[in-house]
């Protein structure tokens, strides 16, 4: 089956992908070394809000980026465990967005800092606004037959493996999020592809996130969207 490439409206709340690393310096001076390799393609600075100390005793905090740096389509965020990068305009779709993260990575591997690499993530979270019930959504309905009981689809979490792949997806009815500074509802999908186990910094890095973007949306495309909805969506084809 033929992947679209594109879908109109765009669904998307995040796309994430994400490097987590141990490093070989000491922490202290990762700013130094990092910002200015990549200060004047990313002028917006911004630091972590949530205070450190939190960081550090907060399972939810544990991979949470110290510095962001943004410029009008992308951000690129680091700490000493990881670096991650993010479309904040409308999305540029993979065709663009992959170059630019191979572009980037390439410099961050540069720096020679990265001793290890640990977990390699692909994210996308999508928000079909105004779609609060699922089933008009998805192929099928999850749930438990429960006699005499009337069921009714809230959320629901399961773990995919597929080779060396994992994917952690999350469905859930009438979710709430904010879009463009706009609150928006809706069916939600939350694909989290990932690859763990020691890799060192090289090309093989990228051929594992774009495998892990292909594979998660063959889940989102084959296996989770009804073929009518996606009618729905104007999808082009390459």
């Amino acid at each position: 089956m033929s992947l679209p490439v594109e879908i109109s409206p765009n669904p998307l709340l995040r796309s994430t992908v994400e490097i987590r690393f141990s490093i070989n310096i000491d922490r202290a001076k990762l700013f130094s070394i990092v910002y200015p390799a990549f200060a004047s393609q990313f002028p917006i600075f911004e630091e972590n809000k949530v205070p450190k100390e939190l960081r550090k005793i907060s399972p939810e905090f544990r991979f949470a980026p110290d510095y962001i740096l943004k410029n009008d389509d992308f951000s690129l965020s680091f700490s000493s465990n990881l670096v991650a990068f993010e479309n904040i305009s409308e999305y540029k779709y993979w065709r663009n967005y992959f170059p630019f993260i191979k572009g980037q990575l390439s410099t961050f591997f540069q720096l020679n800092i990265i001793e290890k690499i640990s977990r390699i993530g692909v994210r996308y979270a999508s928000l079909f606004e105004g779609k609060n019930r699922i089933d008009e959504v998805l192929n099928f309905m999850p749930g438990i037959p429960v006699d005499e009981y009337e069921q009714t689809f809230s959320l629901i979490r399961l773990d995919l493996k597929k080779r060396y792949y994992n994917f952690h997806v999350q469905l859930a009815n009438n979710a709430q999020a904010i879009k463009g500074n706009k609150p928006i509802s809706g069916a939600y999908i939350d694909i989290d592809g990932s690859f763990s186990g020691q890799q060192s910094p090289s090309s093989e890095i990228f051929m594992l996130i774009d495998e892990l973007h292909t594979e998660g949306k063959k889940i989102f495309f084959e296996k989770l969207i009804k073929p009518s909805f996606l009618e729905t969506l104007n999808p082009k084809y390459e």
